[in-house]
């Protein structure tokens, strides 16, 4: 999603920094094509060139819940950064994704600097 990840760190002026992306049937294996996917979990794992604590928040088109994830430092190996939340309760599965990140210490989400952040992986235990 690259476009998407520009979009985020260029936001139109006093905007939130958000990244939105569409996540399809065809974002999975083969093997899910054409059934129901229910998204189970998600892990988020963060890589930072700035050392600081992240919050992010993630919900999903459809379900009015959102995950809120703390990532903190040291809390996984090397520079990386995760938190696990279940959203099996959450009616997560595709759509219209929207993704926010900032350091614990920002007061909103328009101040992410795009340098602090090498990459952000969503990893989906999901089922058919």
């Amino acid at each position: 999603f690259p476009g998407e990840w520009y979009q985020m760190f260029h936001p139109s002026s006093g905007s939130e920094q958000v990244l939105t992306f569409t996540l399809t049937e065809n974002h999975f294996p083969f093997l899910a094509q054409g059934k129901t996917i229910t998204i189970q979990s998600v892990t988020m794992l963060g890589l930072f060139d700035v050392a600081d604590d992240y919050e992010a928040k993630l919900q999903v088109s459809g379900s009015s819940t959102q995950q809120d994830f703390t990532l903190a430092a040291g809390t996984s190996f090397a520079d990386n950064y995760a938190d696990t939340k279940d959203v099996s309760a959450a009616g997560y599965t595709t759509g219209i994704y929207t993704l926010k990140v900032k350091t614990s210490t920002a007061a909103d989400f328009t101040t992410l600097s795009e340098d602090a952040v090498r990459d952000i992986v969503l990893v989906l235990n999901y089922t058919l």
